[in-house]
């Protein structure tokens, strides 16, 4: 913690002018106005990082959640592949209707692979 003593201190002057048996005087009040400064550079400085971490939180996630996507779709497509292999192994659909749902498949693939 740092001590109080070694830390600037900033001070508000106020002057009033008063009557006192019927002659003016001035009276001068000093206000520590120290606290209120700080308090109000921190809040300033805690915006700035709220806004530099939204930002940077905002930009690496776009990208990772564009990476990601694709990898599941890509995953998905390998799904599907496996899926229709096995399909054709249970003899559960014709070669010809493999070969044309394959294409379709491959395509697909080739697509999300030019994307990178």
């Amino acid at each position: 913690m740092t001590d109080p003593s070694s830390l600037e201190r900033y001070v508000r002057v106020e002057a009033k002018e008063l009557k006192y048996l019927e002659q003016k005087r001035l009276m001068l009040q000093v206000i520590d106005v120290s606290d209120s400064i700080r308090y109000d550079e921190s809040k300033e400085q805690n915006q700035m990082l709220s806004i530099l971490n939204a930002t940077v939180s905002h930009e690496l996630r776009n990208p990772l959640n564009a990476i990601t996507g694709q990898n599941v779709q890509k995953e998905g497509l390998y799904g599907k592949i496996q899926k229709l292999l096995a399909k054709l192994e249970a003899g559960e659909s014709t070669v010809s209707e493999m070969v044309e749902a394959m294409k379709g498949l491959m395509g697909r693939l080739e697509e999300s692979l030019k994307i990178q």
